[in-house]
């Protein structure tokens, strides 16, 4: 939506070790990478900031230039720095989705901006309030928050972008492709079955 005649201004906080879009592994990063892309096409502002080598269409993307792993000094340097660059983001921000740990942004958020939280993993730590922002907590699964208050939560499955997929409905003994990293948590084990 748009506020007013002018374009929403869209804050996108991921992980700062790999780029978006990614350039192998990286099924967050994709995701963060699509909802840009997807952003800009209808005309939203957004900064995307991620790790080095970001490219989004249309989005201004800023690199945390983030190594790992790095030594303690210059991991305390650079948690600083990305939340200097969080607050300088968010000044102007309408909205910030994030995409990656909550507590780096605590208390670097500008004021009064609304906070989106995809939470992409499992849910196993606590979750604490977001204090001083309007919340909205994403999962993309109603199992994977199953065992928490449902109040303040949206699920939001992830989208996939599958126009470089083109399916042949008419070849026989055709496959059923799973991609993902091989961890319980991403079902590979439920996909085996669905295809047998």
């Amino acid at each position: 939506r748009m506020i007013g005649d002018r374009p929403l201004r869209v804050v996108l906080t991921v992980d700062p070790v790999l780029p978006v879009p990614p350039k192998g592994y990286g099924g967050t990063q994709r995701i963060a990478a699509a909802l840009a892309r997807g952003l800009v096409a209808r005309g939203h502002e957004v900064t995307v900031l991620a790790g080095p080598g970001s490219a989004t269409d249309g989005a201004r993307d800023v690199a945390i230039r983030y190594r790992y792993p790095a030594p303690a000094p210059l991991r305390i340097w650079w948690y600083l720095r990305f939340r200097w660059l969080v607050r300088r983001a968010t000044r102007r921000a309408d909205v910030v989705v994030s995409f990656w740990r909550e507590d780096f942004l605590r208390g670097a958020v500008a004021p009064g901006v609304p906070v989106v939280l995809t939470h992409h993993d499992p849910i196993r730590v606590p979750i604490l309030p977001f204090f001083g922002h309007r919340t909205l907590r994403v999962s993309v699964s109603d199992d994977q928050r199953a065992h928490l208050d449902p109040e303040g939560w949206r699920t939001v499955p992830n989208g996939v972008d599958v126009a470089f997929l083109t399916p042949d409905p008419g070849r026989r003994g055709g496959h059923v492709a799973f991609l993902g990293r091989l961890s319980p948590e991403k079902g590979a084990g439920a996909a085996v079955r669905v295809a047998l």
